[in-house]
């Protein structure tokens, strides 16, 4: 609610808490709150057990653990080096028309290693995260790190610091993910989509486009889910995840509705919005329980703190899961409003009652599927001809009556070899009658359907999400039928 995101303005932080005692392997994209030794762009490993070499020798060698993995700085790089800056001050510092040093030009500087009074040996000073990277690599590198295509290059970083170790440590991860824009598939596979379909702002004015981009964030939260998988198996695979705490948590959620703000409040979006996970595996715990207790993000911390046994130092505004403050806030929520991205406007607090809310949230949120339904089953049910996904369309269009321009015709066509293939084919169709509804057929198979609705000022536009693997990166063939209300259905000439 105040300052900058850095650890300047706050400098107690989960990193200054547990630094004493922790090696840091941070990885931060948005913010920098950790500004100890040890902290820069890339996480650094912590220290490799001590080992006795040769096996029957009494003396104890230190291995030196290896350096962060090489990151490719080639022409993607130098291609964006004119306007990584721009672009980082717009997308994380808004509003704002000078930068100041609170991002970037650190000159205090917190030592995190003690040395012991009674030694005359220097402490062995900890691996520089940003060493041998210049300025101008080290500013693209924060860049990436805010934008979704950069995840699996940070994830991969930070997993491969995860290693064996006889020191406590702290391994903070903060992902981008599923933050929109939304163009990730389940298996992390990337698509484009048009231009007006990239921001979710400019295609909200009707419920199908939206319902279609709820679908996308969807997928990609599946994707992150997936990474969350990798980092519990490389902890298993270094024999560290029983006594490991693992946290994941998230700031916000994100409201789907037909002209609706999908950040800022509104009458209708409030628990859209203020809900948000938070998973917690203790150490040593091995079943699962849900606990219902009124949880603020700002609880996170006490409650890191509470089950690591370190007592703050400093006050906070939550409290640990499971105290009795929690108890006695009984329904009692509150969350700090903001306008839409990128002004952020405080707009005030807003005093809620959680017990409605989240009753509102959870209510039809998730229909039911079965293990037989693919990924976009829930998408396309209850949409006239959605029973017709899978079939050739041979079998079920009819004569051509009438056209339909498709957006990127050429690229679904004959897609470029050096882009991500579209994952949605949109257009417009020309004079249907009302009440119809447009079928999609992707090299001989019918692979969705959709409303007409209206978008950017024009009348019965059509949007559909493709499955994955619809399109060959090679040659497509797309064919697009007309369902009317009466159940027939008529093919359209495709143009573009």
């Amino acid at each position: 609610p105040h300052g900058e995101p850095n650890w300047n303005d706050h400098p107690e932080s989960l990193f200054s808490l547990l630094a004493p005692t922790h090696h840091l392997i941070v990885s931060e994209s948005t913010t920098q709150l950790c500004g100890l030794d040890g902290c820069g762009v890339r996480p650094v490993p912590p220290p490799v057990p001590f080992q006795v070499t040769p096996p029957t020798s009494e003396d104890v060698e230190v291995v030196a653990a290896p350096g962060p993995p090489e990151v490719d700085t080639g022409p993607r790089w130098r291609r964006l080096a004119d306007t990584a800056w721009e672009v980082w001050t717009n997308r994380v510092r808004p509003g704002q028309a000078e930068p100041t040093e609170s991002y970037d030009d650190f000159e205090e500087e917190i030592s995190i290693v003690q040395p012991d009074p009674e030694s005359d040996a220097e402490p062995e000073p900890r691996p520089d995260p940003d060493g041998g990277l210049t300025d101008d690599q080290i500013a693209l590198e924060r860049f990436f790190a805010t934008q979704v295509f950069g995840q699996p290059d940070r994830l991969r970083l930070f997993v491969d610091a995860l290693r064996p170790t006889d020191e406590p440590f702290l391994g903070f991860l903060h992902l981008i993910l599923p933050h929109q824009p939304w163009s990730l598939r389940e298996d992390g596979t990337s698509y484009d989509v048009a231009a007006d379909r990239v921001d979710f702002a400019e295609d909200r004015g009707d419920p199908w486009p939206v319902k279609v981009t709820r679908q996308r964030h969807l997928l990609q939260a599946e994707y992150t889910d997936r990474l969350l998988g990798i980092i519990i198996n490389r902890l298993k695979e270094i024999d560290e995840y029983d006594d490991t705490l693992i946290v994941v948590v998230s700031d916000h959620g994100v409201a789907f509705g037909a002209n609706e703000p999908s950040r800022s409040l509104s009458e209708t979006n409030l628990e859209q919005i203020a809900y948000a996970p938070l998973l917690i595996k203790a150490p040593g715990q091995t079943r699962s329980e849900i606990d219902d207790s009124n949880i603020n993000s700002t609880d996170v911390t006490p409650t890191i703190a509470d089950m690591l046994d370190i007592e703050l130092s400093w006050e906070t505004d939550g409290s640990p899961a499971g105290s009795d403050e929690i108890t006695e806030r009984d329904g009692s929520k509150y969350i700090y409003s903001f306008t839409d991205a990128f002004d952020y406007t405080f707009l005030g607090i807003v005093d809620f009652d959680d017990d409605d809310a989240y009753g509102e949230l959870v209510a039809g949120r998730f229909p039911a599927i079965t293990t037989n339904d693919d990924r976009l089953a829930g998408l396309y049910r209850d949409v006239p001809a959605g029973d017709l996904i899978g079939q050739s369309p041979e079998a079920v269009f009819g004569a051509v009556v009438g056209d339909a321009s498709v957006v990127a015709l050429e690229q679904l066509l004959d897609p470029d070899s050096d882009a991500p293939l579209l994952g949605e084919i949109a257009g417009q169709v020309g004079d249907p009658p009302g009440g119809s509804t447009v079928v999609v057929a992707v090299n001989d198979r019918i692979v969705g359907v959709s409303y007409l609705y209206r978008r950017s000022g024009e009348d019965n536009s059509f949007v559909v999400l493709l499955p994955n693997g619809a399109l060959s990166p090679d040659r497509n063939t797309i064919r697009l039928g007309l369902r009317h209300t009466d159940g027939t259905i008529v093919e359209l000439a495709v143009r573009s």
